[in-house]
């Protein structure tokens, strides 16, 4: 229901630089064959391959060096027969060679080399084009831009890269607890703790977040900011007010323009609002930092994705429970814990208390565990699905 209300956003053209970590919106084909060139694959002699036929350690082969050829050589001289050019990696291939001898493999002295060993044709060579032609798909639509991406498209000599566009999320802080910032704390007040975290979280996912806020729990002051931040925003998050209290404003603000809040079987958290205004999505989280956290994790992380043309679909890791855990059963738990990877090996430790107000637990942990909700107790060794809090 949630992903209903999301789309793909369309697509704008970047600088090269600024992909990382956006989805690829169009097939980009290659305006350049990779290699560009003929060139060569290690430091060494390029030769003819005929003229080595009869090279035994026995009878060894000496040719005159007819120059030499650097990478990035404006002029490339052509190969006689009868002659070597010696060339270093990456170095066009001199016309008339075919082959390219190891500098480890030869014996050099002055304006001659000794070959003790016949070439086969194509040793050493790198042929333009033989990894990628030119006009071939050379990234794919749906596709994260990651360092692979980059490396490729740069080789060749792309600058810009169509993706789809990063979405504007508006953050919105609620509640006459919550100190500004700069604010002079007074014994009743807290600090905003999650305001600052879905910022860092959406930054890294690829979006432009703002922060806004905290809005006083005064219905016409709460309305009046989800309106602004929906006619400016992609997407616009809420924290707090969605309860059932007499002082839980944004509920009424969420449904007056269209959203609705519902009570979900998970825990940490209960209530969680969404819905659509105009152009913007709607998501509307607990007040509790953690029960926020979980309800980010299980219904606006996919839904962001999503927008950025990704996939809604978690990255997930197995892991085995090093001991053993129990529960109240009835609602599906996300338990705050530490997954430690070594090799193909994953463990994972639960971390208590696991009260939803338990922020101690959370400072020490870097994965969710998923537990089902008709589960009482899960023994040591059993191997349970996690989700990496900072998912690669």
């Amino acid at each position: 229901m949630v992903l209903e209300c999301v789309h793909r956003l369309p697509a704008e053209s970047v600088p090269l630089e600024g992909a990382l970590g956006l989805v690829v919106a169009e097939d980009l084909r290659s305006p350049q064959p990779l290699p560009r060139f003929d060139n060569a694959a290690m430091d060494g002699f390029a030769v003819r391959s005929e003229d080595l036929a009869n090279a035994v350690p026995t009878a060894p082969v000496t040719l005159p060096v007819a120059g030499a050829v650097v990478a990035g050589a404006p002029d490339v001289p052509a190969l006689a027969e009868g002659s070597a050019i010696r060339v270093a990696t990456g170095a066009p291939l001199p016309e008339g060679a075919d082959a390219v001898v190891r500098l480890e493999e030869v014996d050099a002295s002055g304006d001659a080399v000794t070959f003790v060993a016949a070439a086969k044709q194509g040793t050493n060579v790198r042929r333009g084009g033989e990894d990628v032609r030119e006009g071939d798909v050379l990234l794919r639509a749906r596709v994260p831009v990651g360092p692979g991406q980059i490396t490729a498209a740069a080789a060749a000599g792309v600058q810009r890269i169509t993706v789809h566009r990063r979405p504007r999320v508006s953050v919105i802080v609620t509640g006459d607890e919550v100190a500004a910032d700069g604010e002079r704390m007074s014994p009743s007040k807290v600090f905003d703790a999650i305001g600052p975290t879905l910022g860092s979280v959406l930054t890294r996912m690829g979006c432009r977040p703002a922060r806004r806020g905290p809005v006083d729990d005064d219905p016409d002051a709460i309305a009046e900011a989800l309106k602004k931040e929906a006619e400016s925003s992609d997407a616009v998050i809420t924290i707090g007010g969605i309860s059932v209290g007499p002082r839980d404003f944004v509920r009424s603000a969420l449904e007056g323009i269209g959203g609705r809040v519902v009570q979900v079987a998970m825990r940490p958290g209960k209530p969680f609002g969404f819905g659509r205004a105009g152009g913007a999505a709607l998501f509307s989280l607990p007040g509790n930092p953690v029960s926020a956290l979980v309800a980010f994790e299980l219904f606006v992380r996919p839904a962001v994705a999503t927008m950025l043309g990704g996939s809604a679909v978690r990255q997930a890791v197995d892991a085995r429970l090093v001991e053993p855990f129990t529960q109240r059963p009835g609602r599906l738990h996300l338990v705050r814990a530490w997954l430690d990877r070594a090799g193909d090996e994953a463990t994972i430790r639960p971390l208590g208390p696991h009260a939803a107000g338990s922020l101690g637990s959370l400072a020490g942990a870097n994965a969710w565990m998923v537990v089902g909700p008709d589960i009482e107790r899960l023994e040591a060794g059993t191997v349970v699905e996690t989700w990496p809090m900072l998912p690669s």
